[in-house]
């Protein structure tokens, strides 16, 4: 995440002037705490303007997608991200189709933590497909703790 300052969370608690005039010159700020996950600091303006472009651009991906044969779909998904490349063409075009809905859909909600895991399941979907040891692996079924044997899906 590009940011130009950094601050501590003692920072914030003991200068607070001084870290919310570097928010509005750097937009965006880090801030670091210890023994727990970093901060992100911005404007609530900007940060409004943000969720905005993301819907919008969730609803235009969907509704290009409307209007791109299907047969595009998978090559302008390989395009973007190389790493479909080893999914199937239906999974290409169903992982755009994903996409835009997911991406409209966390907008709404203010959090895309669901796009992140929608993308790392398919990325995980695709070095199955790249590894024919795992994929061959993955398609035998197991011997269930009780003994009965779990099909392979």
């Amino acid at each position: 995440m590009p940011t130009t300052e950094q601050f501590t969370f003692r920072d914030l608690l003991r200068e607070p002037k001084r870290v919310s005039e570097a928010v509005d010159r750097e937009r965006r700020l880090l801030i670091h705490r210890r023994g727990a996950p970093d901060l992100v600091v911005t404007r609530a303006d900007l940060f409004e303007d943000e969720l905005a472009g993301a819907s919008g651009l969730g609803r235009l991906l969907r509704n290009l997608l409307a209007h791109v044969p299907s047969s595009e779909v998978g090559e302008i998904v390989a395009d973007a991200l190389p790493w479909t490349r080893f999914l199937s063409e239906e999974g290409r075009t169903k992982l755009a189709a994903e996409l835009g809905a997911t991406l409209d859909a966390c907008a709404e909600l203010e959090t895309f933590v669901a796009l992140g895991q929608l993308l790392a399941e398919w990325k995980a979907t695709a070095a199955v497909q790249a590894d024919p040891e795992l994929r061959a692996r993955l398609a035998t079924p197991v011997e269930a703790v009780d003994g009965r044997s779990v099909p392979a899906s």
